[in-house]
């Protein structure tokens, strides 16, 4: 399965959780036992739709990579360049 399909398919699961159960992710993403969690989060944006400036949102920044909050586009660049390169052409 290609990344832009993976992808597709974290959008419906992204899509089908609330706030309260995205912060939850979020702060499993950051235990031991979450680690392969956290890798996940990051690749597939997962917190990208937490309220912008909350608390959760702000400690979020601080503790995952950047691609945690942006969208399919912009982590493509990091975790499928090949296809990035692709679409620019």
């Amino acid at each position: 399965m290609t990344y832009s399909e993976q992808c597709q398919y974290s959008k419906i699961a992204r899509a089908s959780i609330n706030e309260r159960i995205v912060l939850l992710v979020m702060l499993n993403g950051l235990t031991r036992q979450g680690k392969n969690l956290k890798d996940l989060i990051e690749r597939y944006g997962l917190l990208k739709h937490l309220v912008q400036d909350s608390v959760a949102w702000k400690l979020g920044h601080m503790l995952y990579k950047r691609t945690a909050f942006q969208g399919y586009l912009k982590r493509e660049e990091v975790y499928d360049p090949e296809s990035a390169k692709n679409r620019q052409k």
